[in-house]
């Protein structure tokens, strides 16, 4: 009976041997010049201050972050936006629109922000949590509206918001100092 294997008593199969405990772990690494104990209580901590409010919760390597910059714009103005050191001097909420309405609503708010002078300007679009599939459908327009078509003409850089300013539901806009058309 090739390929055939004993059961352990009780017709049960054989016990595999237990994972070692953590100290066993750390013992086992000690004479290897690794610490991880001291990672370890790293790693809590950074997670305490996290959970507390302490400690900032960066996006920034998350799928819902979004960034982009014109040719023009330098990496310093796009460091700058990305942590929210420019003013925001307007904000819309797309929350509530349809597709249509979404457009209508960020074409006339552009065309006041320039005509007004805004620099930098805060859109929210939501984080699509609540649509069929959990899909961002207004974030993805509205980033898909800035980087083609006629809106693009006037926008340097844009990056998902600071936490307080609506986090990855939200989109900073940099807007030329000079616009070309809306």
């Amino acid at each position: 009976m090739s390929g055939v294997k004993r059961l352990g008593p009780g017709g049960s199969k054989p016990r595999k041997k237990p994972p070692a405990p953590a100290s066993a772990v750390r013992a086992q690494t000690s004479g290897t010049g690794l610490s991880t104990s001291d990672d370890d209580d790293e790693v809590m901590n950074n997670l305490r201050d996290l959970v507390e409010g302490r400690a900032p919760l960066d996006f920034t390597d998350s799928d819902e972050f979004v960034e982009g910059r014109a040719a023009d714009c330098s990496r310093l103005d796009l460091s700058r936006l990305r942590d929210g050191v420019f003013a925001i001097q307007d904000t819309l909420d797309l929350h509530g629109h349809n597709r249509e309405e979404a457009f209508a609503a960020v074409l006339g708010f552009f065309a006041e922000s320039l005509k007004r002078g805004y620099r930098c300007v805060n859109v929210i679009c939501g984080r699509g949590l609540h649509t069929p599939g959990g899909v961002p459908v207004l974030k993805e327009l509205l980033v898909r509206w800035l980087v083609q078509g006629r809106l693009s003409y006037n926008v340097l850089a844009f990056s998902s918001a600071k936490r307080h300013d609506g986090g990855v539901g939200a989109i900073y806009v940099l807007l030329r100092r000079n616009p070309k058309r809306v």
